[in-house]
């Protein structure tokens, strides 16, 4: 039964005093129809009924540019796929040259495609210099070689190595090793901090020294011998400990000062010795000696 029905039906039965049964029936059910019919407009009205819009989108003419430059781009990629060599080398160029397109990312995959296509026609100084422009924009920008031929990848890099150059790390200025690091006897070794190590080499020095000097002034008492029994035999043996304390003696003081040349050359060294030339300080000792003359005048 339709609403405007039921309302004229509602009407002449209001009008009867007596209606019958079955008008009676027809009554109610009109009145439900009527009370559905009003639901149904105001559940209507409340659904059409919206708050004010306070979500932030990008407005339409960015969406736009965005969404015309990335299907340009993908179309020019199908149709250079496809062979379609001038038509996609026309589009991606008006694609690097469009003001509208404000992504940048966007232009850089269209001078690389651009490139690659001039590239693989002998085209390499147009390839080139496209190249050049996408690493003066963006110089650790970079390609996949699974989607460029390897060729291209290559020209790419090799590219990429003339023009962007690495750092070159600035020379470090080294002074001259200080004049302890030559004396032995772990001199060098005290005045860096390194204690354990200076007295074995003061110790190893010092005792090979004594020894040396102790051979050699004993074979000079021994130098005019008589030979008698085993005296000759002795001698020698006291030659050789002497040459052998001797040799061990040199050793060590070089061993020193190999020590303290490779502890002065390493990054981390502590340095506490002066690095401005050798002072009396590097030597433990006055470096000047002086002299008082008098002379009389009378």
């Amino acid at each position: 039964m339709s609403p405007s029905l039921a309302i004229v039906s509602v009407g002449l039965l209001a009008r009867e005093q007596k209606p019958s049964y079955a008008q009676r029936v027809n009554l109610r059910l009109a009145a439900i129809a009527i009370t559905l019919v009003c639901l149904s407009g105001v559940i209507r009205a409340d659904d059409g009924v919206s708050g004010p819009d306070v979500s932030v989108s990008a407005s339409p003419s960015d969406q736009s540019a965005v969404s015309s430059g990335r299907t340009r781009l993908d179309a020019a990629v199908a149709g250079y796929k496809r062979g379609e060599i001038d038509t996609a080398k026309l589009a991606l160029t008006g694609i690097v040259n469009d003001p509208t397109i404000a992504d940048e990312a966007l232009r850089q995959q269209a001078r690389m495609y651009l490139g690659e296509m001039l590239y693989l026609q002998q085209q390499e100084d147009e390839a080139r210099r496209l190249f050049e422009a996408v690493l003066s924009i963006d110089p650790g920008y970079t390609i996949d070689p699974f989607v460029h031929p390897p060729d291209v990848y290559g020209f790419f890099e090799t590219v990429r190595a003339y023009l962007v150059k690495p750092p070159i790390p600035a020379p470090s200025v080294r002074s001259s090793a200080p004049g302890s690091a030559y004396l032995g006897f772990g001199l060098y070794q005290f005045q860096t901090g390194q204690t354990r190590k200076a007295t074995r080499f003061a110790i190893l020095q010092s005792f090979t020294g004594a020894l040396s000097l102790y051979g050699f002034a004993s074979l000079m008492d021994d130098r005019l011998y008589l030979n008698e029994g085993d005296t000759l035999d002795r001698l020698k043996l006291r030659r050789t400990v002497q040459w052998t304390s001797t040799a061990a003696f040199y050793g060590v003081w070089a061993w020193a000062a190999a020590d303290a040349h490779q502890h002065w050359r390493s990054p981390d060294a502590a340095r506490p010795v002066p690095e401005s030339g050798r002072s009396e300080s590097d030597f433990g000792m006055p470096a000047r000696l002086h002299f008082r003359l008098d002379i009389p005048i009378r």
